[in-house]
């Protein structure tokens, strides 16, 4: 049985007569070197093949005789004739057994994807796990701050004063200083270099107490205030996972004070205070009373009728010395209010109007983008009287007159309308 040249499905016997068809066999040609071995010759080489009727699907199927290898495709030099023949009798023995070398070879590739992306899925995942607890672990040692750190972590962020969105301003106009000196007095020297987070109600409480027990309720409640205030912020932030103090109230620190109470307090302070100052020997001397009295109480001036009592009892001393008050002359309730904002900073430019008896205090407050925004208080002449804050659509305009002059316009109308 000889190999003609040229001739396709030619038998091959030996190793020796292979390698001289594929010296003269053209790219396309096939060799049968066996029962399905087949040789087909390419541009580079030579290829074995193996074909054979699928036991599954009854079709008759060609494959590279390692197809189902890694190797893929082989052919010669690299295999043999007796190498390939040993792979074809493999091949032959799955296919008598019933089993489709192709299908099984793709099977075993889809199982070795899917382990293979299993194993990268639990890889990924362990890498995820560890990010994970070295973030867990980068938290907690932010979280580790001290609470000495803590406050100057808060003061910078929301007791410095500052603008909002809005353009209202916030924080605390002394930045924190009061609180601090009262931390560092009563506060830090228990807990100030211990983490925040290890910081306990019972801690603070201890705290409390001992402020209480000095007799400084005031103070107690005040330092209450500010503490819950801090750990509200730390919670916020995630520096504590809870406030220690979002349970307790005033009633176990320094106890509640009532509204009778604390003007009771602050009458009688003002009552002194108004007894310390010198006589006024003028209108303008008794403005300058209440610059100085705004300047020592301004905490207890929030409420209006601490400043109306301060006036009744101050103009009463006055009129037992005969003062150059006619009648029962005082300074305008709209006057006292225009000395009591701008002491306080609240406006920045302020003028009173007087219409049909009343006082039009109106105001012209800084806004963003160098602009101005009206505000109005509206007060009777007859005194006693309460002020009246008035509402104005808020416009921004480019001078303070033209501010003002919307407020005034604003108060006139509302006269008309309402007084």
């Amino acid at each position: 049985m000889g190999i003609s040249k040229g001739t396709k499905h030619s038998i091959g016997i030996t190793h020796k007569a292979v390698q001289a068809w594929v010296r003269s066999a053209s790219p396309g040609d096939e060799l049968r070197a066996g029962k399905g071995l087949y040789l087909r010759r390419t541009e580079s080489g030579a290829i074995w093949a193996y074909r054979y009727v699928s036991p599954v699907t009854g079709r008759q199927v060609r494959m590279s005789l390692w197809g189902d290898d890694e190797r893929g495709a082989i052919g010669l030099p690299e295999a043999s004739l007796e190498v390939a023949t040993l792979r074809a009798g493999m091949l032959r023995a799955a296919v008598a057994s019933g089993l489709d070398p192709v299908i099984t070879a793709e099977e075993l590739r889809l199982a070795k994807a899917r382990a293979d992306e299993a194993a990268r899925k639990q890889k990924d995942a362990a890498r995820h796990e560890a990010e994970q607890r070295e973030q867990a672990a980068a938290l907690e040692r932010e979280r580790r701050i001290s609470t000495r750190q803590l406050f100057e972590r808060w003061c910078a962020v929301d007791l410095q004063p500052h603008l909002r969105a809005d353009g209202r301003r916030a924080g605390r106009k002394d930045g924190g200083r009061y609180i601090r000196d009262q931390f560092e007095c009563y506060l830090f020297p228990d807990v100030g270099d211990r983490a925040a987070v290890d910081v306990r109600k019972a801690d603070l409480l201890a705290i409390l107490d001992n402020v209480k027990a000095a007799g400084k309720l005031r103070t107690c409640n005040v330092l209450l205030a500010d503490l819950s205030q801090m750990f509200a912020f730390a919670l916020a932030h995630e520096i504590a996972e809870r406030n220690p103090l979002d349970t307790v109230t005033k009633r176990h620190a320094g106890g509640t004070d009532t509204l009778r109470e604390r003007l009771q307090q602050g009458q009688a302070s003002l009552q002194g205070l108004s007894c310390a100052l010198p006589r006024p020997a003028s209108r303008n001397g008794a403005e300058r009373v209440f610059a100085v009295l705004l300047a020592r109480c301004g905490r207890d001036l929030h409420h209006a009728s601490l400043l109306d009592h301060f006036v009744v009892f101050h103009h009463r001393r006055l009129a037992a010395d005969e003062a150059p008050w006619p009648g029962h002359g005082c300074p305008a309730l709209g006057e006292r209010i225009l000395i009591f904002l701008a002491h306080a900073g609240a406006m920045d430019a302020t003028k009173t109007f007087r219409y049909q008896g009343y006082d039009l205090l109106c105001c012209a407050k800084a806004v963003d983008g160098g602009k101005f925004a009206p505000a109005l208080v509206i007060c009777r002449q007859v005194w006693p009287s309460r002020p009246r804050v008035i509402a104005i659509e808020r416009g921004d305009y480019l001078t303070e007159i033209t501010a003002i002059d919307a407020a005034r316009a604003e108060g006139v109308e509302w006269i008309l309308n309402y007084g």
